[in-house]
């Protein structure tokens, strides 16, 4: 049998078992393998993904948490990081329209009449 067939065929036979049954097989036959395609819950759970810190916790403005992936890839020297979510919703809206030339009275007639 030729040699690409018998790995074919030893693919196809992890292809119909779970990730970690087929990596379990893998491993135990001395092959180098592991996940490359993670789920949500694969990244919240594997403890490699925890120990390089690549989840990051955040406070809402209503003071609820929320956990984010964090920046990949993770570099030693220039690591990156998200510093906050962004501004809340609207936050900088009567800013912005005013930049666009409305007027603070038209503003707050837009507002009054819940267009903004």
């Amino acid at each position: 049998m030729p040699r690409t067939q018998e790995i074919d065929e030893a693919v196809a036979v992890h292809a119909q078992r779970s990730i970690d049954e087929a990596l379990a097989g893998l491993n135990a036959a001395d092959v180098p393998a592991g996940r490359i395609i993670y789920s949500m819950a694969d990244m919240f759970t594997d403890p490699q993904f925890l120990a390089r810190q690549m989840l990051q916790r955040f406070p809402w403005q209503d003071g609820r948490e929320i956990t984010l992936p964090n920046v990949t890839p993770k570099l030693s020297e220039t690591p990156g990081e998200t510093r906050w979510l962004g501004p809340a919703l609207g936050e900088h809206t009567d800013e912005v329209l005013q930049m666009l030339g409305y007027h603070p009275d038209d503003i707050a007639r837009l507002r009054a009449a819940k267009v903004i």
